[in-house]
Protein backbone atom coordinates (compact mmCIF):
# COMPACT_ATOMS: atom_id res chain seq x y z
CA UNK A 1 0.00 0.00 0.00
CA UNK A 2 3.08 2.46 0.75
CA UNK A 3 4.69 1.59 -2.80
CA UNK A 4 1.19 3.77 -4.01
CA UNK A 5 1.85 6.84 -2.61
CA UNK A 6 3.90 8.93 -4.52
CA UNK A 7 7.15 10.08 -3.10
CA UNK A 8 6.75 13.91 -3.89
CA UNK A 9 10.26 14.62 -2.95
CA UNK A 10 11.14 13.27 -6.09
CA UNK A 11 9.90 16.81 -8.23
CA UNK A 12 12.68 18.51 -5.62
CA UNK A 13 15.84 19.68 -7.13
CA UNK A 14 18.49 17.14 -6.57
CA UNK A 15 21.51 18.54 -4.75
CA UNK A 16 21.20 18.15 -1.38
CA UNK A 17 19.57 14.90 -2.09
CA UNK A 18 22.86 13.52 -4.21
CA UNK A 19 25.26 14.88 -1.35
CA UNK A 20 22.94 12.75 1.22
CA UNK A 21 22.67 9.63 -0.44
CA UNK A 22 26.93 9.82 -0.96
CA UNK A 23 26.73 10.40 2.69
CA UNK A 24 24.96 7.23 3.36
CA UNK A 25 26.87 5.16 1.21
CA UNK A 26 29.95 6.44 3.71
CA UNK A 27 28.12 5.92 6.50
CA UNK A 28 27.73 2.28 5.23
CA UNK A 29 30.87 2.22 4.61
CA UNK A 30 32.07 2.84 7.97
CA UNK A 31 30.03 -0.18 9.06
CA UNK A 32 27.08 2.03 10.50
CA UNK A 33 23.54 0.13 10.40
CA UNK A 34 20.22 0.78 10.87
CA UNK A 35 18.75 3.61 13.51
CA UNK A 36 22.55 4.77 13.40
CA UNK A 37 22.35 5.27 9.70
CA UNK A 38 19.56 7.59 10.07
CA UNK A 39 21.17 9.83 13.34
CA UNK A 40 24.33 9.70 10.16
CA UNK A 41 21.79 11.56 7.82
CA UNK A 42 21.48 13.89 10.43
CA UNK A 43 24.94 14.52 11.12
CA UNK A 44 25.48 15.73 7.68
CA UNK A 45 24.48 18.78 9.01
CA UNK A 46 27.27 19.46 10.89
CA UNK A 47 29.83 19.65 8.19
CA UNK A 48 27.66 21.86 5.91
CA UNK A 49 26.38 24.57 8.65
CA UNK A 50 30.74 24.35 9.61
CA UNK A 51 31.74 25.11 6.11
CA UNK A 52 28.61 28.11 6.31
CA UNK A 53 30.67 29.45 9.18
CA UNK A 54 33.78 29.99 7.78
CA UNK A 55 31.54 31.07 4.44
CA UNK A 56 30.31 33.75 6.67
CA UNK A 57 33.23 35.13 7.97
CA UNK A 58 35.23 34.85 4.32
CA UNK A 59 32.29 37.62 3.29
CA UNK A 60 32.09 39.55 5.97
CA UNK A 61 36.30 40.28 5.83
CA UNK A 62 36.23 40.64 2.21
CA UNK A 63 33.15 43.06 2.42
CA UNK A 64 34.40 44.70 5.89
CA UNK A 65 38.34 44.02 6.24
CA UNK A 66 39.12 46.53 8.64
CA UNK A 67 35.69 46.01 11.06
CA UNK A 68 36.77 43.25 14.05
CA UNK A 69 33.07 43.43 14.78
CA UNK A 70 31.57 42.54 11.53
CA UNK A 71 34.01 40.17 10.49
CA UNK A 72 33.77 38.02 13.86
CA UNK A 73 30.21 38.56 14.64
CA UNK A 74 28.81 37.16 11.12
CA UNK A 75 30.50 33.84 11.66
CA UNK A 76 29.62 33.61 15.29
CA UNK A 77 25.67 34.22 15.17
CA UNK A 78 25.88 31.88 12.43
CA UNK A 79 27.20 29.28 14.80
CA UNK A 80 24.88 29.99 17.42
CA UNK A 81 21.36 30.97 14.70
CA UNK A 82 18.24 28.93 16.56
CA UNK A 83 16.70 28.41 13.16
CA UNK A 84 15.76 24.58 13.52
CA UNK A 85 15.96 23.76 9.84
CA UNK A 86 19.62 23.23 11.04
CA UNK A 87 18.78 20.12 12.98
CA UNK A 88 16.60 18.53 10.77
CA UNK A 89 16.61 16.04 7.52
CA UNK A 90 15.71 18.52 4.76
CA UNK A 91 17.16 20.14 1.77
CA UNK A 92 16.99 23.81 3.13
CA UNK A 93 20.00 23.38 5.03
CA UNK A 94 21.85 23.72 1.56
CA UNK A 95 21.11 27.30 0.39
CA UNK A 96 22.89 29.47 2.97
CA UNK A 97 25.80 27.60 1.64
CA UNK A 98 25.41 27.80 -1.64
CA UNK A 99 23.88 31.04 -2.49
CA UNK A 100 26.98 32.26 0.64
CA UNK A 101 29.35 31.62 -2.23
CA UNK A 102 27.85 32.88 -4.75
CA UNK A 103 27.13 36.18 -2.92
CA UNK A 104 31.33 36.16 -2.21
CA UNK A 105 31.58 35.18 -5.89
CA UNK A 106 29.31 38.53 -6.59
CA UNK A 107 30.88 40.90 -4.45
CA UNK A 108 34.34 40.12 -6.33
CA UNK A 109 32.10 40.08 -9.55
CA UNK A 110 31.18 43.68 -8.58
CA UNK A 111 34.94 44.91 -7.43
CA UNK A 112 36.72 43.52 -9.93
CA UNK A 113 38.33 45.62 -12.92
CA UNK A 114 37.37 43.71 -15.56
CA UNK A 115 36.71 39.85 -13.70
CA UNK A 116 38.74 36.89 -15.16
CA UNK A 117 37.37 34.08 -16.63
CA UNK A 118 38.15 31.70 -13.21
CA UNK A 119 35.85 34.07 -11.21
CA UNK A 120 32.71 33.52 -14.52
CA UNK A 121 33.20 30.08 -14.15
CA UNK A 122 33.21 30.40 -10.05
CA UNK A 123 30.40 32.41 -10.34
CA UNK A 124 28.40 30.50 -12.68
CA UNK A 125 28.88 26.84 -10.68
CA UNK A 126 28.07 28.69 -7.65
CA UNK A 127 24.54 29.88 -8.89
CA UNK A 128 23.56 26.76 -10.19
CA UNK A 129 24.20 24.74 -7.21
CA UNK A 130 21.87 27.59 -5.51
CA UNK A 131 19.02 26.80 -7.71
CA UNK A 132 19.55 23.06 -7.88
CA UNK A 133 19.72 23.22 -3.92
CA UNK A 134 16.03 24.70 -3.44
CA UNK A 135 13.50 26.09 -6.60
CA UNK A 136 12.55 29.05 -3.78
CA UNK A 137 16.11 30.03 -4.10
CA UNK A 138 14.99 31.64 -8.01
CA UNK A 139 14.34 34.89 -6.54
CA UNK A 140 18.49 35.48 -5.32
CA UNK A 141 19.43 34.45 -8.96
CA UNK A 142 17.17 36.94 -10.25
CA UNK A 143 18.91 39.71 -7.82
CA UNK A 144 22.51 38.35 -8.88
CA UNK A 145 21.46 38.95 -12.57
CA UNK A 146 20.16 42.30 -12.05
CA UNK A 147 23.68 42.98 -10.09
CA UNK A 148 25.51 41.24 -12.87
CA UNK A 149 23.84 43.28 -15.72
CA UNK A 150 24.24 46.23 -13.35
CA UNK A 151 27.74 46.22 -13.53
CA UNK A 152 27.88 46.19 -17.21
CA UNK A 153 26.07 48.97 -17.29
CA UNK A 154 28.32 50.97 -15.15
CA UNK A 155 30.97 50.20 -17.94
CA UNK A 156 28.98 50.48 -20.84
CA UNK A 157 30.89 53.75 -21.83
CA UNK A 158 34.36 51.97 -20.86
CA UNK A 159 36.51 49.15 -22.89
CA UNK A 160 35.57 47.12 -20.08
CA UNK A 161 32.45 45.77 -20.65
CA UNK A 162 34.33 44.02 -23.78
CA UNK A 163 37.06 42.33 -21.80
CA UNK A 164 34.31 40.97 -18.91
CA UNK A 165 32.83 39.16 -21.93
CA UNK A 166 34.75 35.69 -21.49
CA UNK A 167 33.94 36.20 -17.95
CA UNK A 168 30.60 36.77 -18.51
CA UNK A 169 29.97 34.17 -21.28
CA UNK A 170 31.48 31.33 -18.48
CA UNK A 171 29.10 32.72 -15.97
CA UNK A 172 26.24 32.12 -18.39
CA UNK A 173 27.57 28.78 -19.82
CA UNK A 174 28.52 27.36 -16.37
CA UNK A 175 24.97 29.04 -14.87
CA UNK A 176 22.79 27.91 -17.73
CA UNK A 177 23.36 24.75 -18.39
CA UNK A 178 23.42 22.58 -14.88
CA UNK A 179 19.82 24.80 -14.48
CA UNK A 180 18.55 23.80 -18.34
CA UNK A 181 19.25 20.26 -18.06
CA UNK A 182 17.12 20.11 -14.54
CA UNK A 183 14.47 21.86 -16.30
CA UNK A 184 14.22 20.22 -18.99
CA UNK A 185 14.17 16.42 -16.87
CA UNK A 186 11.46 18.11 -15.22
CA UNK A 187 9.76 19.22 -18.03
CA UNK A 188 9.89 15.71 -19.20
CA UNK A 189 9.30 13.33 -15.68
CA UNK A 190 6.86 15.67 -14.07
CA UNK A 191 5.07 17.41 -16.94
CA UNK A 192 5.98 21.53 -15.92
CA UNK A 193 9.50 22.94 -15.75
CA UNK A 194 9.22 23.72 -11.96
CA UNK A 195 8.32 20.14 -11.05
CA UNK A 196 5.67 21.64 -8.51
CA UNK A 197 2.37 19.99 -10.44
CA UNK A 198 2.96 16.48 -8.57
CA UNK A 199 2.97 18.34 -4.87
CA UNK A 200 0.14 20.99 -6.07
CA UNK A 201 -1.75 18.27 -7.15
CA UNK A 202 -1.72 16.90 -3.11
CA UNK A 203 -2.64 20.10 -1.83
CA UNK A 204 -6.37 21.48 -1.79
CA UNK A 205 -4.53 24.80 -2.96
CA UNK A 206 -6.25 26.38 -6.28
CA UNK A 207 -5.03 29.48 -8.24
CA UNK A 208 -7.34 32.41 -7.32
CA UNK A 209 -8.53 34.93 -9.96
CA UNK A 210 -5.90 37.99 -10.90
CA UNK A 211 -9.28 40.62 -9.47
CA UNK A 212 -8.82 38.65 -5.75
CA UNK A 213 -5.56 39.02 -5.36
CA UNK A 214 -5.77 42.58 -4.12
CA UNK A 215 -8.40 41.37 -1.05
CA UNK A 216 -5.69 39.96 0.31
CA UNK A 217 -5.51 41.22 4.09
CA UNK A 218 -1.52 41.52 3.45
CA UNK A 219 -2.40 44.46 1.89
CA UNK A 220 -4.00 45.75 4.97
CA UNK A 221 -1.65 47.39 7.87
CA UNK A 222 -2.63 44.52 10.07
CA UNK A 223 -1.96 41.49 7.44
CA UNK A 224 1.22 43.09 6.58
CA UNK A 225 2.31 42.92 9.64
CA UNK A 226 1.24 39.42 10.23
CA UNK A 227 2.81 38.64 7.75
CA UNK A 228 6.70 40.49 8.12
CA UNK A 229 6.70 39.14 12.20
CA UNK A 230 5.68 35.73 11.11
CA UNK A 231 8.46 35.52 8.51
CA UNK A 232 11.03 36.85 10.62
CA UNK A 233 10.33 34.49 13.43
CA UNK A 234 10.19 31.27 11.25
CA UNK A 235 13.42 32.67 9.66
CA UNK A 236 15.21 33.15 13.26
CA UNK A 237 13.44 29.90 14.48
CA UNK A 238 11.77 27.88 12.56
CA UNK A 239 8.70 26.08 11.85
CA UNK A 240 9.28 22.81 14.32
CA UNK A 241 6.16 21.54 16.39
CA UNK A 242 6.03 19.73 20.20
CA UNK A 243 3.26 17.64 20.76
CA UNK A 244 0.96 19.95 17.85
CA UNK A 245 2.31 22.81 20.10
CA UNK A 246 5.23 25.20 17.90
CA UNK A 247 8.40 24.87 19.16
CA UNK A 248 9.21 28.84 19.79
CA UNK A 249 8.71 31.57 23.01
CA UNK A 250 6.67 34.24 21.98
CA UNK A 251 8.77 36.76 23.76
CA UNK A 252 12.11 35.28 22.14
CA UNK A 253 10.04 35.76 18.61
CA UNK A 254 9.34 39.20 20.01
CA UNK A 255 13.21 40.03 20.87
CA UNK A 256 14.18 38.60 17.15
CA UNK A 257 11.89 40.44 15.30
CA UNK A 258 12.04 43.90 16.82
CA UNK A 259 15.78 43.62 16.79
CA UNK A 260 15.56 42.98 13.29
CA UNK A 261 13.20 45.52 11.88
CA UNK A 262 15.30 48.14 14.02
CA UNK A 263 19.09 47.14 12.95
CA UNK A 264 17.63 46.50 9.52
CA UNK A 265 15.74 49.62 8.88
CA UNK A 266 18.96 51.63 10.39
CA UNK A 267 21.00 49.65 8.22
CA UNK A 268 19.01 50.75 5.08
CA UNK A 269 18.63 54.47 6.54
CA UNK A 270 22.67 53.90 6.35
CA UNK A 271 23.15 53.10 2.85
CA UNK A 272 22.07 56.90 1.52
CA UNK A 273 24.98 58.24 0.62
CA UNK A 274 24.18 61.76 2.39
CA UNK A 275 24.00 59.21 5.67
CA UNK A 276 26.50 56.94 5.23
CA UNK A 277 30.49 56.46 6.59
CA UNK A 278 30.92 53.78 4.39
CA UNK A 279 32.96 53.62 1.16
CA UNK A 280 30.91 53.51 -2.53
CA UNK A 281 32.63 49.99 -2.29
CA UNK A 282 31.34 48.74 0.83
CA UNK A 283 27.94 49.73 0.03
CA UNK A 284 27.85 47.28 -2.49
CA UNK A 285 27.20 44.55 -0.06
CA UNK A 286 24.56 45.72 2.21
CA UNK A 287 22.33 46.92 -1.08
CA UNK A 288 22.78 43.45 -2.73
CA UNK A 289 22.07 41.93 0.61
CA UNK A 290 18.70 44.37 1.09
CA UNK A 291 17.90 43.33 -2.43
CA UNK A 292 17.83 39.56 -1.82
CA UNK A 293 15.91 39.73 1.50
CA UNK A 294 13.41 41.78 -0.55
CA UNK A 295 12.86 39.52 -3.39
CA UNK A 296 12.61 36.66 -0.80
CA UNK A 297 9.82 37.76 1.25
CA UNK A 298 8.30 39.26 -2.48
CA UNK A 299 8.19 35.86 -3.12
CA UNK A 300 6.31 34.19 -0.35
CA UNK A 301 3.87 37.43 -0.38
CA UNK A 302 2.97 36.47 -4.04
CA UNK A 303 2.31 32.92 -3.20
CA UNK A 304 0.87 34.17 -0.32
CA UNK A 305 -1.40 36.37 -2.54
CA UNK A 306 -1.87 34.23 -5.91
CA UNK A 307 -3.78 30.87 -4.13
CA UNK A 308 -6.37 29.67 -2.65
CA UNK A 309 -5.58 27.86 0.21
CA UNK A 310 -8.59 25.76 0.99
CA UNK A 311 -8.83 23.21 3.83
CA UNK A 312 -5.25 23.34 4.22
CA UNK A 313 -4.11 24.06 8.04
CA UNK A 314 -0.89 25.91 7.37
CA UNK A 315 -1.08 28.33 4.96
CA UNK A 316 -5.08 28.07 5.55
CA UNK A 317 -7.78 30.15 4.39
CA UNK A 318 -8.14 31.94 7.88
CA UNK A 319 -3.92 32.66 8.32
CA UNK A 320 -3.26 33.08 4.43
CA UNK A 321 0.28 33.61 5.21
CA UNK A 322 3.36 31.79 3.43
CA UNK A 323 5.89 32.78 6.22
CA UNK A 324 7.88 29.56 5.93
CA UNK A 325 11.29 31.65 6.74
CA UNK A 326 13.68 28.24 5.85
CA UNK A 327 12.51 28.98 2.12
CA UNK A 328 14.61 31.94 2.11
CA UNK A 329 17.49 30.95 4.25
CA UNK A 330 19.89 31.41 1.60
CA UNK A 331 19.39 34.94 2.56
CA UNK A 332 21.13 33.72 5.56
CA UNK A 333 24.76 35.80 4.97
CA UNK A 334 23.63 38.68 3.32
CA UNK A 335 20.83 39.18 6.43
CA UNK A 336 23.16 38.89 8.68
CA UNK A 337 25.66 40.82 6.95
CA UNK A 338 23.02 43.50 7.01
CA UNK A 339 21.54 42.82 10.46
CA UNK A 340 25.25 43.64 11.90
CA UNK A 341 25.67 46.87 9.71
CA UNK A 342 22.78 48.13 10.90
CA UNK A 343 23.92 47.12 14.75
CA UNK A 344 27.45 48.66 13.83
CA UNK A 345 26.53 51.75 12.88
CA UNK A 346 24.17 51.86 15.54
CA UNK A 347 26.73 51.21 18.30
CA UNK A 348 29.61 53.81 16.00
CA UNK A 349 26.89 56.54 16.89
CA UNK A 350 26.66 56.32 20.60
CA UNK A 351 30.31 55.92 21.21
CA UNK A 352 32.78 53.49 23.27
CA UNK A 353 33.94 50.73 21.22
CA UNK A 354 33.62 48.43 23.91
CA UNK A 355 29.64 48.06 23.56
CA UNK A 356 29.75 46.30 20.14
CA UNK A 357 31.80 42.88 21.61
CA UNK A 358 29.23 43.35 24.55
CA UNK A 359 26.37 43.36 22.30
CA UNK A 360 27.54 40.67 20.36
CA UNK A 361 28.21 38.60 23.09
CA UNK A 362 24.74 39.48 24.89
CA UNK A 363 22.98 38.24 21.43
CA UNK A 364 25.07 34.93 21.45
CA UNK A 365 24.43 34.56 24.83
CA UNK A 366 20.58 35.56 24.42
CA UNK A 367 20.50 32.79 21.44
CA UNK A 368 22.25 29.69 23.44
CA UNK A 369 19.75 30.04 26.85
CA UNK A 370 16.78 31.37 24.69
CA UNK A 371 17.33 27.51 22.49
CA UNK A 372 17.56 25.91 25.86
CA UNK A 373 14.82 27.20 27.18
CA UNK A 374 12.75 26.54 24.19
CA UNK A 375 14.15 22.84 23.40
CA UNK A 376 14.04 21.70 27.25
CA UNK A 377 10.69 19.42 26.41
CA UNK A 378 12.51 17.86 24.04
CA UNK A 379 15.46 16.81 25.44
CA UNK A 380 13.32 13.99 27.61
CA UNK A 381 12.56 12.61 24.41
CA UNK A 382 13.02 8.54 24.14
CA UNK A 383 14.30 9.27 20.65
CA UNK A 384 17.44 11.86 21.30
CA UNK A 385 20.41 9.98 20.58
CA UNK A 386 21.86 9.98 24.09
CA UNK A 387 18.84 8.01 25.25
CA UNK A 388 19.14 5.58 21.95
Amino acid sequence: MLKSVPNYESSQQPLYYAAAGLWWHIGQWCSLQGLYLLYWIRWLNVPFVAALVWVGYFAARMVFPENQFLRLGVPALIAFFPQQAFYSIQNDVLSPLCFGLAFICLMRWMRAEPPGLGLGIATGLSLAATFLAKMSNLPFLVVSALAVLLKLWQWRGTGKWRAALPALAAMTLCAALPICSWLAWSKYAFGDFSATAPNLQSLPWTRRPFGEWWHHPIFTPQGCWIFVSGLLTTFWQGEFHWHDNPLDLPVVSAFYVSLSLCFLSFATAKLIPRFSVATPQQRQAPWLSLGCLIAGAGFLAFLSVIYDFGTCPNPSRDHPYFIAGRLILGALIPFLLLYLYGLDCLLRQAGNNWRRPMALAGMVLFMLISEIITDWPVFSSQYNWFHA
